[in-house]
Protein backbone atom coordinates (compact mmCIF):
# COMPACT_ATOMS: atom_id res chain seq x y z
CA UNK A 1 0.00 0.00 0.00
CA UNK A 2 0.90 3.22 -0.64
CA UNK A 3 -0.13 6.69 -0.96
CA UNK A 4 1.40 10.53 -2.67
CA UNK A 5 0.33 13.62 -1.18
CA UNK A 6 0.89 16.77 -3.55
CA UNK A 7 0.67 20.89 -2.72
CA UNK A 8 -0.76 21.74 -5.85
CA UNK A 9 -0.07 25.14 -7.08
CA UNK A 10 -1.67 27.85 -9.96
CA UNK A 11 -1.98 26.31 -13.09
CA UNK A 12 -0.17 27.59 -15.62
CA UNK A 13 -1.62 29.35 -18.62
CA UNK A 14 -1.73 27.06 -21.73
CA UNK A 15 -0.91 23.75 -19.63
CA UNK A 16 -3.62 21.44 -19.99
CA UNK A 17 -4.73 20.18 -16.22
CA UNK A 18 -3.86 18.48 -14.14
CA UNK A 19 -0.37 20.15 -14.73
CA UNK A 20 0.86 22.55 -13.16
CA UNK A 21 3.50 23.34 -10.38
CA UNK A 22 3.59 20.80 -7.29
CA UNK A 23 5.09 19.83 -4.71
CA UNK A 24 5.49 16.25 -3.14
CA UNK A 25 4.89 16.85 1.01
CA UNK A 26 4.67 13.04 1.91
CA UNK A 27 5.39 9.88 -0.03
CA UNK A 28 4.96 5.90 1.46
CA UNK A 29 5.19 2.64 -0.26
CA UNK A 30 5.24 -0.13 2.03
CA UNK A 31 3.83 -3.56 2.72
CA UNK A 32 0.75 -4.00 5.32
CA UNK A 33 2.11 -4.66 9.02
CA UNK A 34 -1.25 -6.54 9.50
CA UNK A 35 -2.70 -9.68 7.76
CA UNK A 36 -5.95 -9.23 5.63
CA UNK A 37 -7.98 -11.54 4.71
CA UNK A 38 -9.93 -9.44 1.79
CA UNK A 39 -8.08 -6.90 -0.49
CA UNK A 40 -11.09 -4.92 0.34
CA UNK A 41 -10.14 -4.46 4.41
CA UNK A 42 -6.61 -3.83 2.83
CA UNK A 43 -7.62 -0.86 0.68
CA UNK A 44 -9.45 0.13 3.99
CA UNK A 45 -6.05 0.04 6.11
CA UNK A 46 -4.20 1.83 3.02
CA UNK A 47 -6.79 4.51 2.88
CA UNK A 48 -6.46 4.60 6.67
CA UNK A 49 -3.04 5.16 6.64
CA UNK A 50 -3.37 7.90 4.22
CA UNK A 51 -5.97 9.98 5.74
CA UNK A 52 -3.89 9.77 9.16
CA UNK A 53 -0.59 11.16 7.03
CA UNK A 54 -3.04 13.59 5.31
CA UNK A 55 -4.59 15.14 8.43
CA UNK A 56 -0.95 15.51 10.08
CA UNK A 57 0.22 17.59 7.00
CA UNK A 58 -3.11 19.64 7.03
CA UNK A 59 -2.59 20.87 11.00
CA UNK A 60 1.21 21.70 10.43
CA UNK A 61 0.11 23.45 7.28
CA UNK A 62 -2.16 25.06 8.94
CA UNK A 63 -0.14 26.13 12.32
CA UNK A 64 2.25 27.70 9.87
CA UNK A 65 -0.36 29.90 8.21
CA UNK A 66 -2.29 30.64 10.97
CA UNK A 67 -0.01 30.01 14.12
CA UNK A 68 -0.25 27.47 17.36
CA UNK A 69 -2.92 25.87 17.63
CA UNK A 70 -4.68 25.96 20.83
CA UNK A 71 -7.74 23.86 22.78
CA UNK A 72 -10.08 26.71 22.63
CA UNK A 73 -9.49 27.35 18.61
CA UNK A 74 -9.43 23.36 17.44
CA UNK A 75 -13.00 23.44 18.43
Amino acid sequence: MGHLILWMGRQEPGAQPPFGTCVVLDFESRKQTRVCRSSFAAEIRGLNDCLESGRLIQLCVEEIIFGPINAARSL
